[in-house]
């Protein structure tokens, strides 16, 4: 087979991430597939040496933007001379008027409901005319979870769509990196890197609206005020902007900023570090395509806190304390039971082992069998 890979948000966080990790999976699975990668003119200082060394591997760069007037109007023909298989999409903007075959990964719809500051009306028609257009185009459509899955299907419904089989779920894995042996002393040195010595609890998220982190703020804040002498810090990991709404949030909170970090984009070891240390991974999202936060966490043992609703509560299954996002005093008091000295310690003991069961049954190695499977037939 010669596959086609979208690969122009290679990096450490969302699509890029996906994208990293399917591909060191499926390199090993079948040494005979032809990979061809599209790819911006950075790629190097994003993509993981083995694969940038695998001879599997053919890079081409492109400077067509994501998102932009020449990714749906021009590339395609770019793209038909390669003479592929099939090209697949870790998203939904498959190029206007492509002829190779096509499949397509649509995480979930959240730009829907939560556009954004940035996402005024005309933009997010074009997203939903895009997305149309991509679900009637692939030939096959890949999607995380069964709550994405019907997502799709209903707006699909809405808009006149038939998608049949054509619409797959194929959950996520967590990496062998998490489950690697960790020293305690490197785990200090990571976090003395952040200047962090307090207990903490985590939150992995981003600025995004549905990401609800000024909910998990004012719950953080009601926990300090509450608890005497408390020494725990918030730590925000992801993409926060300096004029984000996170930040003037802080701003206007003054009491409270100083227990606040916004560590940012972090490195694979930092990130585990954090996990190991952490009282407690705090992921209260509204709405999530899949939330492999959770996953990671349960890996290395770190008790977790999250929403009753969407694909998070599909990965709870027990191990975790579910919450109602909406509801600061509901995750106010779920922080309050991961303290050392509160009465759930026993039954938190139990979640952290089911959690460590249930991550274990997630590998990126099933993921990319199953997407391989998905190729042969669109193929055949």
């Amino acid at each position: 087979m010669r596959i086609g890979l979208d690969a122009r948000k290679l990096g450490p966080t969302g699509i890029g991430r996906y994208v990293n990790e399917l591909l060191q999976a499926a390199v090993k699975l079948d040494p005979t597939i032809e990979w061809h990668l599209f790819v911006q003119p950075d790629y190097r200082q994003t993509i993981e040496l083995s694969l940038a060394k695998n001879k599997q591997i053919s890079f081409h760069v492109t400077e067509v933007g994501y998102y932009s007037w020449r990714e749906q109007f021009g590339w395609a023909r770019e793209l038909d001379r390669y003479g592929l298989d099939l090209i697949h999409f870790p998203n939904f903007n498959i190029p206007r008027g492509l002829r190779t075959r096509a499949v397509t990964t649509i995480h979930d719809l959240t730009l829907l409901n939560y556009p954004g500051r940035r996402m005024f009306w005309g933009k997010r028609w074009l997203y939903g005319q895009v997305l149309k257009r991509s679900l009637r185009q692939a030939a096959a459509i890949i999607t995380d979870s069964q709550d994405s899955a019907t997502d799709i299907r209903q707006f699909a419904h809405q808009n006149g769509l038939k998608l049949g089989h054509r619409l797959q779920v194929i959950v996520l894995g967590v990496s062998d990196y998490f489950w690697a042996e960790v020293r305690q002393r490197e785990l200090n040195a990571e976090l003395a890197l952040l200047n962090l010595v307090n207990p903490f609890f985590l939150v992995v998220a981003s600025d995004f609206k549905h990401k609800n982190v000024i909910l998990t703020l004012q719950a953080f804040a009601k926990l300090v005020a509450k608890t005497k002498s408390l020494p725990h810090k918030l730590v925000l990991v992801g993409r926060f902007g300096v004029s984000g709404v996170t930040e003037q949030w802080l701003n206007e909170h003054e009491s409270i900023k100083n227990r606040v970090l916004i560590a940012g984009v972090v490195n694979n070891e930092t990130l585990r570090a954090l996990y190991h240390q952490a009282t407690a991974l705090v992921f209260c999202s509204l709405k999530e395509g899949f939330g492999l936060p959770i996953l990671e966490a349960y890996a290395v043992g770190c008790p977790v806190i999250t929403s009753n609703r969407s694909s998070m509560r599909e990965l709870a299954r027990g191990a975790a304390l579910l919450v109602d996002p909406t509801n600061v005093t509901t995750i106010t008091q779920a922080m309050s039971k991961m303290l050392p000295q509160s009465a759930f310690t026993k039954t938190k003991i139990k979640q952290q082992s089911l959690g460590k069961k249930i991550a274990r049954s997630y590998s990126w190695s099933k993921c990319a069998k199953q997407l391989l499977k998905i190729y042969q037939h669109v193929i055949s």
